[in-house]
């Protein structure tokens, strides 16, 4: 079976500055674009941040970062309207400062 390692073999015979050009090329096609939430979704989202901060239920929040969406569970323990941050005490005890706008979804856990 012939392994085609692509333009990965030609890295050897490339200056390092090319190398690492291409690399960063790599790096790039990797990421994920932000998704957009149309109004709908945010308002759901608000509905669900209310509900658990107020009963402080057990919940599930989808977070964006450049290489992966990101998954927390834990309870909300604060709102900070300035910031627009929210405060989590995940499941390990340890808590956690997260942007309203890095916030993907909510899932609120029965």
């Amino acid at each position: 079976m012939i392994n085609n390692r692509g333009s990965i073999k030609w890295t050897t015979m490339m200056l390092p500055e090319h190398a690492e050009l291409l690399r960063e090329l790599w790096n790039e096609d990797n990421k994920i674009k932000n998704p957009l939430l149309d109004p709908q979704e945010m308002e759901l989202m608000e509905q669900h941040l209310q509900t658990a901060y107020l009963d402080k239920l057990r919940t599930e929040f989808t977070i964006y970062s450049p290489s992966a969406l990101q998954t927390v569970t834990g309870t909300i323990t604060k709102l900070e309207q300035q910031t627009k941050q929210i405060h989590i005490k995940k499941e390990d005890g340890t808590r956690l400062p997260l942007p309203l706008q890095l916030i993907v979804n909510i899932t609120i856990k029965k």
